[in-house]
């Protein structure tokens, strides 16, 4: 009762003073001693979709969150108060969140799932290896993140698995995590490969899906080059799913004003965490065509954000919500 009456104060406090959500969970972090990232941020905003119609089919992610965030997402007055709060900053993140997620489960749902192998590098609180562990039984998943992330994303799957796992039978989930092999490695070692060939599980001429969401852009261009050319050059088969924001939004000269206004508020609010975004892409055809070839690589598919949200959002009010 006491958890759910702080809650209840802090964003009632947020709401009087005009600060947003982001601003509550940086607050909360700090008194926790949470050093962890942005991954809880991204969790959160994943779990805070408020259509059930065409929400994503993560129900996992809640049950891994801290009991704050899981309040936000549990107490439907606080829910819509959140989503407000980061509607009126971000204009669309959580619709993007939303759209994104979608997007990469479907790579999972293919009706004949070609890979054996699959990456989820940075991999923080994603779920898809206990979401689809029973769906894909042959598969063995990597989870790579910083050591103390690795650390702490295993004790809370086994927490997870002693607490709740007769309320996941429903969704079909397993975090038995008999098919994950964790992996501590700091992506700016640029050893990637080597690093998972290591754990004697990785099978570099096995079929591989790496997935890099919410990623690269944390990572100077020089260390995604490297990861890049590294997985083209010892890999025969593989495919890479990630995201990545153009560059023009750190000079400030997109083309789209929209974007320019729109990217200053997250980019602040993760550079007060101490993770900033440093690197991007040219989302141009010509140029990513040109820079994947360089990198050994070529592309088969590229959405933008505004097509995922016009694929994946059913809700006409929600799309109309950051049309990036």
């Amino acid at each position: 009762m006491n958890k759910i009456l702080i809650g209840l104060i802090i964003l009632f406090l947020a709401f009087l003073t005009q600060i947003n959500l982001f601003e509550v969970i940086l607050a909360l972090t700090a008194i926790n001693n949470d050093n962890l990232g942005t991954q809880n941020d991204v969790a959160l905003m994943r779990s805070l979709y408020p259509d059930p119609s065409d929400r994503n089919d993560d129900y996992l992610t809640p049950y891994l969150l801290p009991w704050w965030q899981r309040i936000i997402i549990n107490m439907d007055p606080i829910k819509k108060l959140a989503v407000f709060f980061v509607d009126r900053k971000t204009s669309g993140f959580i619709n993007h969140m939303n759209a994104r997620t979608k997007y990469l489960d479907s790579f999972f749902n293919q009706t004949d799932f070609p890979y054996q192998q699959v990456v989820i590098t940075a991999s923080g609180l994603d779920t898809r290896a206990y979401r689809f562990a029973n769906q894909l039984k042959n598969v063995i998943f990597f989870e790579l993140d910083l050591p103390d992330a690795v650390k702490r994303k295993e004790k809370s799957i086994i927490e997870v698995e002693k607490k709740y796992g007769n309320n996941l039978a429903e969704y079909n989930y397993n975090v038995s995590r008999k098919n994950v092999v964790y992996v501590a490695i700091d992506l700016n070692d640029r050893n990637i490969i080597e690093k998972l060939v290591d754990t004697k599980k990785f099978d570099v001429k096995k079929p591989t899906l790496f997935i890099m969401e919410g990623i690269l852009y944390y990572l100077p261009s020089a260390t995604v080059d490297s990861v890049f050319r590294d997985i083209a050059k010892k890999l025969d088969r593989v495919c890479i799913a990630h995201d990545q924001h153009d560059r023009c939004i750190y000079h400030n000269n997109c083309s789209n004003p929209l974007a320019n206004e729109q990217a200053i508020y997250p980019m602040g609010v993760v550079e007060k965490k101490g993770y900033p975004w440093i690197s991007g892409l040219v989302c141009e055809s010509k140029w990513l065509k040109e820079y994947f070839a360089q990198m050994g690589l070529k592309i088969n598919h590229m959405v933008s954000s505004h097509e995922l949200n016009e694929k994946y959002l059913k809700n006409e009010a929600r799309k109309k919500i950051g049309m990036l």
